[in-house]
């Protein structure tokens, strides 16, 4: 029987097509993009939380930093045998008076920038020792060698952090949400920011400072003198003898006289006896020593030995 051949030709099956993609490998082309995409997203996720804990710990340790410095460094004095002696008045006080810690009055950012300051005076500031162009002078005073103003960093650090609390603290003052003692202790501060920082404008600075607290204390009491005496050795530093000796003359008299009588002499007197408070002792004593000094290398070594022997 003879063979029969068809003229068409057999059917082409779609999945031999050379142009279509195979099932297969579409299913691990999806499978491959949904694990990369998930792993993208795991890494998303693990740095969000990663910075999150870092941020979350550096905040912690900062503010744990801030909160060691107000209750432990800057507490209140509980030695009773510290207080006997004045040594408790004497020593350097943050704005927060008796209570110890920084006035709550100046609000989260003053009282951080005050604590900052003690930091940088207390702790340092890291690497580096000097910085270049101060801006803690105005202008009024002399500058270094050259027009230069190089400094400790951590000393322009803490007059920096000390300026930015003082800003605060006068905004305070005018809506009297603040301790009237507050300002002026910041300026105490900040003067001795200055006097430590050793140039002629530094000096300077400093002493327009004291200036401006002697305006604003009560003019008897320890304090009163203290800066008399403060005020008499910048004006020596800064060649203003005259002036030196008129405020020695101030610290003296306050160490003696009644808290009601204010201080009228204008040339130092040593006194026939000694203060009864341990602290005006300590300021006298402070005060006869910058006298003594001022005659003896201004060629009146009469006076100084003078002062030396009373």
């Amino acid at each position: 029987m003879p063979r029969t051949y068809s003229l068409n030709p057999p059917p082409v099956s779609r999945s031999s097509t050379p142009n279509s993609p195979s099932p297969v490998f579409s299913d691990n082309l999806a499978q491959h993009t949904v694990y990369g995409l998930s792993i993208y997203g795991r890494l998303i996720k693990y740095t969000v939380v990663a910075l999150l804990s870092v941020g979350v710990t550096g905040w912690a340790a900062f503010e744990g930093t801030h909160l060691y410095v107000e209750a432990a460094e800057l507490g209140p004095e509980t030695n009773e045998e510290v207080k006997k002696w004045g040594w408790d008045q004497e020593a350097d006080i943050w704005t927060g008076g008796d209570a110890g810690g920084t006035d709550p009055g100046l609000g989260f950012k003053g009282r951080h920038a005050v604590r900052s300051a003690w930091m940088a005076l207390n702790w340092g500031i890291g690497p580096g020792s000097s910085v270049i162009g101060s801006n803690a002078f105005s202008g009024k005073g002399p500058s270094g060698a050259g027009g230069l103003n190089i400094v400790d960093a951590r000393l322009e650090f803490a007059q920096d952090y000390l300026s930015m609390a003082l800003a605060i603290a006068d905004d305070k003052l005018r809506s009297g949400n603040i301790h009237p003692q507050t300002p002026w202790r910041l300026l105490v501060r900040h003067a001795a920011v200055l006097e430590r920082m050793g140039s002629q404008a530094s000096w300077f600075e400093a002493r327009s400072e004291l200036e401006k607290v002697w305006a604003q204390i009560p003019k008897d009491g320890p304090d009163a003198a203290r800066t008399a005496l403060k005020l008499g050795d910048l004006n020596e530093r800064l060649g203003d003898s005259e002036d030196a000796l008129s405020w020695w003359a101030r610290a003296i008299q306050l160490t003696q006289v009644d808290s009601k009588q204010e201080a009228t002499l204008t040339l130092p007197t040593v006194p026939a006896t000694a203060p009864a408070s341990p602290l005006a002792q300590r300021t006298l004593i402070s005060t006869l020593i910058s006298l003594s000094a001022h005659y003896a290398t201004s060629g009146q070594l009469k006076q100084a030995k003078a002062v030396e022997e009373s």
